[in-house]
């Protein structure tokens, strides 16, 4: 219905269960898929307790996504969860080798007094914006790591494309020069999708930006709903820190 009312988009679907279903998702995925005319969606897992057990099951579930050539993101993770601590080092590294996305959550305003989780356990920054360590100071530091990323065998057919954020060891322009050469012929992939509406596209399992080049997801989540008054010093803050 969505693609029949012409929004040509990309559509990101997150897993059951909260988002932590990842297995169970990847089991459907490639139905969701095909009934896409555009071709133009991707896939989202929360990695908490259940989603992110520990580093296998890390592995487990975005290789799932991998080894079907899916594009997929960690749409959601965090340090702890109820009833122990997560991965999160491993799971911003290995998103990272292999070409999927993540959203660290969040930048302010979890947990609650009473809950699993204490007032602000899972914040990234204090209430004067200033990071937390190591939590904060972990995920911006990866945000400001590696920027070249090797997209080869990702399902974009084959070619090496250069993320977004290379732009910080780069100029701007030279970046996209480089992207947009390396990626001329990607306006169609295996799963059907196109750039035609102008916007971002999926290509495979990879996520590119309307001019052609490859857009590895990395960034902070934002509570805008329950902080309006914080989200432009946050979207601000968050992208000196290297989210893109």
């Amino acid at each position: 219905k969505l693609r029949n009312a012409g929004i040509e988009n990309v559509i990101m679907v997150d897993a059951a269960g909260w988002g932590q279903d990842i297995l169970g998702l990847a089991g459907v995925a490639q139905t969701i898929l095909d009934a896409d005319t555009t071709g133009n969606t991707m896939f989202s897992g929360h990695m908490y307790c259940y989603g992110a057990p520990d580093e296998a099951g890390v592995k487990e579930r975005i290789d799932a996504y991998k080894n079907k050539n899916l594009c997929f993101c960690v749409g959601e993770f965090g340090w702890k969860h109820n009833p122990g601590t997560i991965p999160y080092q491993y799971i911003m590294s290995y998103a990272q080798e292999n070409c999927a996305g993540w959203l660290a959550w969040s930048w302010y305003g979890n947990g609650a007094e009473g809950s699993y989780l204490a007032k602000g356990e899972l914040d990234l920054v204090n209430e004067d914006n200033s990071l937390k360590s190591p939590w904060g100071t972990d995920v911006a530091e990866q945000m400001k790591g590696a920027t070249k990323v090797d997209f080869s065998g990702s399902g974009n057919n084959g070619n090496q494309a250069t993320t977004k954020t290379e732009a910080t060891t780069q100029t701007k322009t030279e970046a996209t020069t480089q992207a947009t050469t390396e990626n001329n012929n990607n306006n169609n992939n295996d799963n059907g999708s196109t750039s035609s509406n102008g916007g971002m596209y999926v290509n495979g399992s990879t996520l590119y930006a309307a001019d052609g080049t490859a857009f590895l997801m990395r960034g902070i989540n934002i509570n805008h709903a329950w902080y309006k008054d914080r989200t432009t010093e946050a979207i601000k803050k968050s992208g000196e820190l290297g989210s893109n």
